[in-house]
């Protein structure tokens, strides 16, 4: 099995540090369990202090990977443009890749819990899981009440994620895992026309999660744990986005007008 790990990041020095020293030790147990796997690192922009900090973390003899590659980017290109210069380096014979924000910390033995749980799925399943992913309310800010480890996923539904525009449930692109084909066969990306080609969020997960669904996955979420996320939301401090800088009434009205149009990628 094949797993690329996909983070995005920006700002927020000191969450990022914690996000990637657990990518480093997922990324071990997915080896030592025989697999293969490969980390993409996008940064979108952060000071030069944090970005050299990542170029020094991604040379370090002790990540024992090798195969990590690292976009630095020297301005915010927006979620939509970051995360498509990713997908552009996903292996061909990828069988999953995870999505992970800098600012989430994954919780012990849960990357290998995804994997395992969507291999499973798709085996007794006539309808394939296309993504499955931690539920955004389940997250707690200070790393210490996160759950420890986890090491099987039981608790999944297909609930919906409160704002969303679709009325379907929402990509769990925060911290989720998606099959490999959506982007090696079916090559979806995120929609970056606009101001989704601005720096911001929202609404975009929304176009994503329909990409999938029009293709006929499912996409699940699991409950099972509370994992850290240092969620700020005024996005106003280190230099990050004030709510009128990411512009959610026009990045919400063009995912209107996407759907309706049904331009959904």
């Amino acid at each position: 099995m094949l797993i690329n790990v996909m983070v995005l990041v920006w700002e927020k020095f000191e969450d990022t540090k914690k996000c990637l020293y657990a990518v480093r030790e997922e990324f071990k147990s997915i080896v030592n369990m025989g697999n293969k796997a490969k980390v993409i690192i996008v940064d979108n922009g952060s000071h030069n202090e944090m970005q050299d900090w990542i170029q020094d973390f991604v040379r370090e003899d002790e990540l024992a990977l090798r195969d990590v590659k690292y976009i630095r980017n020297v301005k915010n290109m927006g979620i939509s443009i970051g995360r498509n210069q990713a997908l552009q380096l996903v292996d061909k014979e990828v069988g999953y890749l995870i999505m992970l924000d800098g600012d989430i910390t994954p919780v012990k033995g849960s990357f290998m819990a995804m994997a395992n749980y969507m291999k499973d799925f798709n085996k007794s399943n006539s309808i394939q899981c296309g993504c499955l992913g931690a539920a955004s309310y389940q997250y707690v800010t200070k790393p210490g009440e996160a759950t420890q480890e986890i090491h099987e996923i039981r608790k999944v539904d297909e609930g919906q994620q409160l704002g969303g525009v679709s009325g379907a449930p929402i990509a769990w692109t925060q911290f989720g895992i998606f099959i490999g084909s959506l982007f090696t066969d079916n090559k979806i990306k995120f929609v970056d026309e606009g101001v989704f080609g601005l720096p911001g969020y929202g609404y975009e997960d929304d176009i994503f999660a329909l990409s999938i669904l029009n293709r006929g996955y499912r996409i699940l979420r699991f409950t099972d744990i509370y994992y850290y996320h240092h969620l700020d939301p005024q996005m106003c401090h280190n230099g990050s986005l004030s709510m009128e800088e990411r512009r959610l009434g026009e990045r919400k009205a063009l995912a209107l007008k996407i759907i309706q149009e049904k331009r959904v990628p």
